[in-house]
């Protein structure tokens, strides 16, 4: 960009006047940052003031906040780094400031001390500007403030800690707003884990929201006491579908937790199955571990595609015949798998549209057949609900809300409970679809229902 080839006197209102028109596109803010000479805090401070900036609050304005902002911290060792922040401090303590205008440049700064790696202690005027920002703030700005503070290397002053003991009180309430409840927990990520750990996990069990339970997640994230890996194994049966994989990486992404994951699948409290590891999973485990814990490993996965299945039907793909009657199998289909599929008009939506599955091979679609806890996806695990009354109902959980869970059942059955009936909401280790659905099925029906699947519909 040659206009960043100019002297910073000439280039900086042409530079920041470019910036301000085409702020919405990240490349041109990534050019005219690469021009910037030690322009940073300056050009923070000139839109923190813009009246007609903060006029409708957008992502790319937050983006660019948070963009400049970063490059700010990231300039911490500069002389005029203390004075600079005191005032953007001050400015972001303007009563009229949006909330998320004060979280962007929060986070911006602290980001950009993390990433450079800069130790800086904040002086007695930095201190003061940035802890007038916390006591009456949202959990969420706090949060930020928290985070920076210590980033500036400054102590846990007595409003944050007491923000933190009322979010361990208010955070476990069900009768709170959710999104109330959610902004505590995100607090409980500025404790230890001595602090935070056992409320954060209880967080996890029970009939908690899938929102509450990836909250509590993100928590957790930043921990790596050697008991948190069994902790988030014990409560496995408690995790809603999308939380589940989420664990799995948090699991994975620290050697240290590969053991309680391997151990869970040796004593039986976890299948293969529904871990649903993908190639590059089951390869950390099997390739980037412990040599204790890559031999363990091995008696259970393979980083080949198809090769654990192949001792479950090597069997019936020598009785199969070479080719299928679709006609036929839409016979099969219809006694076999209409209870809970859709295929060309046929059947209910309870478990996957089947016509999505016309690429697959003869061999992957018999190993789904007769072992469909092979790999189960997150999405169609079997959840079971045990209510207060001493009834229980079994289905994929379709939906959650706060008040209430929704299961579908076979034949496209709906049930909804409400929360305040359950007493425990737990999710299986196995599909939905039961094992032995081969049972009276001979091995040319297996291959007609085969040859239906692939058709393309």
């Amino acid at each position: 960009m040659t206009i960043g080839q100019l002297a910073p006197a000439e280039a900086e209102p042409a530079l920041f006047k470019i910036l301000l028109r085409d702020y919405e596109y990240r490349w041109t803010r990534v050019a005219v940052f690469s021009s910037l000479q030690g322009s940073e805090a300056k050009w923070l401070t000139s839109l923190l003031t813009n009246g007609a900036f903060h006029t409708e609050i957008a992502t790319a304005k937050l983006d660019l906040i948070r963009e400049l902002a970063d490059l700010t911290g990231a300039r911490a060792r500069s002389a005029d780094f203390q004075s600079a922040v005191s005032q953007v401090f001050n400015l972001l303590a303007d009563a009229g400031r949006e909330s998320q205008m004060r979280i962007a440049a929060l986070e911006g700064l602290q980001s950009g001390l993390s990433r450079v790696g800069i130790r800086v202690s904040a002086d007695a005027k930095t201190s003061f500007a940035l802890e007038e920002l916390s006591p009456t703030e949202s959990p969420a700005v706090m949060a930020a403030v928290w985070k920076l503070s210590r980033a500036l290397g400054l102590t846990d002053n007595e409003a944050q800690q007491k923000a933190l003991a009322e979010a361990l009180q208010r955070a476990p309430d069900a009768t709170r707003p959710l999104t109330s409840r959610l902004e505590d927990i995100r607090l409980l990520s500025l404790g230890n884990y001595s602090q935070v750990g056992k409320a954060s996990l209880q967080l996890l069990e029970g009939p908690q929201p899938g929102q509450v339970q990836q909250a509590a997640i993100e928590v957790l994230r930043q921990f790596g006491e050697a008991d948190l890996a069994t902790n988030l194994v014990n409560r496995w049966r408690s995790l809603a579908p999308p939380v589940r994989s989420q664990v799995v990486s948090l699991l994975l992404q620290r050697t240290s937790f590969h053991a309680a994951l391997i151990e869970a699948i040796e004593t039986g409290r976890l299948t293969v199955g529904e871990l649903n590891l993908d190639l590059e999973q089951r390869r950390r485990l099997l390739r980037h571990s412990t040599t204790d814990v890559e031999a363990r490993a091995a008696r259970f996965i393979t980083d080949e595609e198809y090769g654990h299945r192949k001792t479950v039907v090597d069997d019936w793909l020598k009785k199969l015949p070479p080719t299928g009657d679709a006609a036929r199998g839409r016979a099969v289909f219809e006694k076999t798998c209409s209870p809970c599929h859709l295929l060309d008009g046929m059947g209910h939506a309870v478990g996957p549209d089947l016509a999505s599955q016309a690429d697959h091979s003869v061999e992957d679609l018999l190993s789904n057949i007769l072992d469909p806890n092979m790999a189960i996806n997150p999405g169609y695990v079997a959840y079971s609900v045990e209510m207060l009354n001493g009834e229980s109902e079994t289905g994929l959980l379709k939906s959650e809300s706060p008040e209430a869970v929704q299961l579908l059942q076979a034949y496209g059955r709906q049930v909804v409970i409400p929360r305040s009936e359950i007493k425990q909401l737990r999710a299986s280790c196995v599909s939905l679809m039961p094992e032995g659905l081969d049972a009276g099925l001979t091995p040319a029906d297996l291959r007609d229902l085969i040859a239906l699947i692939q058709l393309k519909h």
